[in-house]
């Protein structure tokens, strides 16, 4: 399914084609949707404008967000309740509802980067510009869900520009922590319920990809090279992937092992298939042997 508007309408494509009138006009640059479990979709741009559709009645609600601050994305629905990133930190809001619920407010200057939730747990990532701009202080909460409280929270300054243009990535293992990246930054860390927190640095390289195992995290770390060149009356951005390594973190050790990745494959992507193997790319196999990392060749399909 795909999502995109206008100034004149909003249309889905996919199965359920739509086309909905955007009275509210909805900022077509700036929008995150989010399907739920009811098969609606929810639709909200960065001035809190957004809309309900249930796609099996196409019936269409519009609203209005009551937040004096703008909505970042990160939507996320349980029942009829809206999750979202906003300046004011993560927040939730019940549809009809004046007011929104402030789950984790952020000090000012402060940028809530992206949350996950589970059952028992909001976790939450967030960044700051400190020390004359060269250094972000990176924070990540734990908050549990059935008492609001916070039960670990945890930050440092980390240097910035690393050359990256990949996204961040949260990623859970079970309730009990969470991974995340930070290219820009170039590190790694872990942090569980308990706030016990581990950072790795790679910097000026990477880090993306990341794939849990067990116990521990498979990535690739990624030098990479940002141009600026002016063209068409603008500046755009020439990137360029210098080299690529294969890096293994162990979960109970927290050392790393790390195998460089062949020239014609340091752009591939890194990814776990459906029967769990570990590939690269099209034409890359990983595996670990003995807890190093190996990557092998498919074999030519004849």
């Amino acid at each position: 399914m795909t999502i995109g508007a206008n100034d004149g309408s909003i249309q889905i494509g996919g199965g359920e084609a739509a086309s909905i009138a955007n009275d509210q006009k909805i900022s077509y640059y700036n929008f995150d949707a989010v399907l739920d479990q009811k098969d609606r979709i929810w639709l909200a741009d960065e001035d809190a404008n957004g809309l309900r559709y249930d796609i099996s009645t196409k019936r269409v609600e519009r609203f209005r967000i009551p937040t004096t601050g703008r909505v970042f994305g990160g939507l996320h629905v349980d029942g009829d309740t809206l999750w979202f990133r906003g300046d004011t930190g993560v927040a939730t809001w019940k549809v009809g509802a004046g007011a929104i619920t402030r789950v984790f407010p952020v000090d000012a200057g402060s940028y809530p980067d992206g949350y996950v939730l589970t059952p028992g747990t909001v976790w939450i990532t967030t960044s700051k510009l400190s020390d004359s701009n060269r250094k972000l202080d990176c924070a990540t909460v734990a908050i549990d869900r059935a008492s609001g409280k916070v039960v670990a929270n945890a930050h440092d300054p980390v240097a910035t520009g690393v050359p990256a243009w990949w996204p961040m990535t949260l990623l859970l293992e079970g309730d009990s922590a969470l991974w995340v990246t930070r290219p820009g930054t170039g590190t790694v860390e872990r942090m569980d319920r308990n706030g016990h927190r581990r950072v790795w640095s790679f910097a000026p390289k990477a880090p993306v990809d990341l794939l849990l195992t067990a116990p521990g995290a498979l990535l690739l770390v990624r030098k990479a090279q940002i141009t600026v060149v002016y063209e068409f009356n603008r500046d755009l951005d020439e990137r360029k992937i210098l080299e690529t390594d294969l890096v293994v973190i162990d979960g109970l050790t927290a050392s790393l092992k790390s195998v460089r990745v062949p020239d014609d494959l340091r752009e591939a992507s890194l990814r776990r298939d459906a029967s769990g193997q570990f590939r690269l790319g099209a034409a890359g196999v990983v595996s670990l042997k003995g807890g190093l990392p190996s990557i092998e060749r498919e074999p030519a399909k004849k």
